[in-house]
């Protein structure tokens, strides 16, 4: 190889990088289109392939104090002691071939000593803050017996993986920035149980999702990586106590719109994000911009994975929804519960064209699409509709609920944007009148227990000619008329009303395909004639209040009359 290329921010501003890359690759030229130098040949020359750490050079890095220093310019120990004392290994002076000293030994700092492979520490049973910045490592390995080591800082080398450390369950804090780690093993984070801080700032990582094994880090630092996905900080949603977060210098950081609120959005616990301390004003503004709303990158959370065009079902009850911003890339999707939720409108939901059924039960639905301004009114009080929006949207839905959403007019809610509706669910709301239906014409089944209805209106239901099912239960209805264009009907609830006459139940005769009938609950259904009177006259009910009409019931019914006349 006569040219090498590092591609990473920071490389080259780090003094030892181009003569310990040379080293490593003596025949380059140039690195990073830079020639290279006789200076840098000669410096090169001082690592040899395999070179290890003399015994007398590790004496010389070595220290034994016992205690952290109580200095708050230490950031890590190990180069601490190196740089503010002067007394290796205290008053213990060994023979170098006294490898006893080691086990005394609690610091350690072999930095810029052009190492390419760890030395012997096996011995060195009690070492607890070590640093081998600024070398020439591949790999670490040979720490595997050091359990008590609990800070370690592995910076500016060139490491691909991150192994050897798995057995390293006292460590608090790790760095291995500027190194080109690509990948690593989960699990090896997982067993470090007790590491707060780690620092792999200047890598070629482009994933975060192994970062969340390690469940008890307070500062995390993966700047200047690889890292174009935003989504990818979903998996630090377990670090519940991460506080200081470092992603600057990512692709992320410019290619993801509203990338610093988005982040503290999702990672709540934050102090300090990218250098700057996270203020109360950002923290609203983020849930402004991206709290209760449903999104791919919601959907991604909640699910684990982005393939969206493969997504038939989505349940996301009590999620505290109260926007909805999905598209055409969830084309497969027929089936949406977005119960106990706080949407007012569903136009989030409209470019969603293969949708059979959508549960929107108690929400704050006031209309399909957003209403940017109360409609005008006239001298009644009525909503004067001007300048309506007709295109039709939804084209494949079936089946609507919006029980329980304190619907006060059908009208403004625009149903009329849906004439493939079959099915329609609005119990449970604070309907007094039946409009707004005329598209419907496809409608087999209506809902409206539990409203407060008076009178069905000549234009109620005049367009409902298809119409299978009708509840109207628990409402205010004392008449019975304009039931009759509902040829199809089949079954009609009417339970706990208030009809009281017996001449009302005349006027449903002509539902000549109507087989199930309540009024359960009505004045009407305590009179004595009322069951004789459904079985003479309505023959085609065969079930009145859940129970069948028997050929007894009939023939009762006929001698009854019959007497009377």
């Amino acid at each position: 190889m006569k040219k090498f290329k590092a591609g990473l921010p920071g490389y080259n501003g780090v003094e030892t990088f181009r003569p310990r890359t040379l080293a490593l690759m003596p025949t380059l030229v140039s690195i990073d289109g830079v020639n290279i130098t006789h200076d840098e040949r000669s410096k090169a020359q001082k690592c040899q392939p395999e070179q290890s750490c003399s015994m007398a050079n590790m004496i010389l890095h070595s220290r034994t104090h016992p205690f952290r220093p109580r200095d708050l310019r230490c950031h890590f120990i190990s180069k601490y002691y190196e740089v503010h004392t002067n007394d290796p290994l205290g008053i213990h002076q060994p023979k170098l071939d006294d490898i006893y000293w080691m086990s005394a030994v609690t610091s350690l700092c072999l930095s810029n000593v052009y190492l390419t492979k760890l030395p012997d520490l096996s011995n060195m049973i009690c070492l607890r803050w070590a640093t081998f910045d600024n070398n020439c490592l591949t790999h670490i390995r040979g720490l595997e017996q050091l359990v008590k080591l609990e800070e370690l800082s592995i910076q500016n080398n060139f490491l691909t993986i991150i192994d050897g450390i798995e057995n390293l369950t006292s460590l608090r804090r790790l760095n291995l920035s500027k190194n080109e780690i690509t990948d690593f093993d989960g699990q090896i984070l997982t067993n470090l149980t007790r590491l707060t801080y780690l620092a792999l700032d200047h890598n070629r990582l482009q994933s975060l999702a192994k970062l969340g094994r390690c469940s008890t880090l307070i500062e995390l630092y993966v700047g200047n990586n690889l890292i174009r996905n935003i989504r990818d900080i979903f998996h630090l949603k377990t670090l519940s106590t991460l506080l200081i977060l470092d992603l600057w210098g990512n692709p992320i950081c410019h290619e993801a719109e509203k990338y610093r609120l988005f982040i503290i959005y999702h990672l709540k616990s934050l102090r300090a994000f990218d250098g700057f301390a996270v203020e109360i004003q950002e923290s609203g503004e983020a849930r402004e911009a991206f709290g209760g709303k449903l999104t791919p990158d919601f959907i991604v959370e909640k699910l684990g994975h982005s393939n969206f065009s493969e997504i038939k079902q989505l349940e996301l009850p009590q999620c505290a929804i109260r926007g909805v911003e999905l598209n055409i890339q969830f084309i497969a999707l027929k089936c949406v519960n977005l119960e106990h939720n706080q949407l007012t409108n569903f136009s989030g939901l409209i470019h969603l064209p293969n949708l059979k059924i959508l549960c929107l039960n108690y929400n704050r639905i006031e209309s399909i699409l957003h209403r940017t301004a109360k409609p005008r009114v006239d001298n009644r009080g009525k909503p004067i509709m001007e300048n309506v929006d007709n295109r039709v949207v939804l084209e494949n839905l079936e089946v609507l609920h919006l029980a329980y959403n304190n619907i006060t007019d059908l009208a403004l809610l625009q149903l009329t944007k849906i004439p493939s509706l079959r099915s329609l669910f609005l119990q449970g709301n604070e309907i007094s009148k039946i409009e707004g239906l005329e598209a419907l014409r496809s409608l087999r089944e209506l809902v409206l227990d539990k409203n407060k209805i008076r009178v069905i209106t000549e234009t109620s239901f005049f367009f409902q000619t298809n119409l299978v099912e009708l509840h109207l239960e628990e409402n205010r209805l004392r008449e019975l008329s304009y039931f009759d264009r509902m040829i199809k009907l089949e079954k009609l609830f009417l339970g706990s009303n208030k009809i009281q006459e017996i001449c009302e139940l005349e006027k449903i005769n002509p539902l000549v395909c109507l087989g199930e009938l309540s009024l359960i609950n009505n004045p009407v259904s305590r009179k004595i004639t009322y069951r004789f009177f459904i079985a003479y006259r309505l023959p085609q009910v065969q079930i009145l209040d859940e129970q069948n009409i028997t050929e007894d019931d009939r023939l009762r019914a006929e001698i009854y009359y019959a007497e009377s006349s």
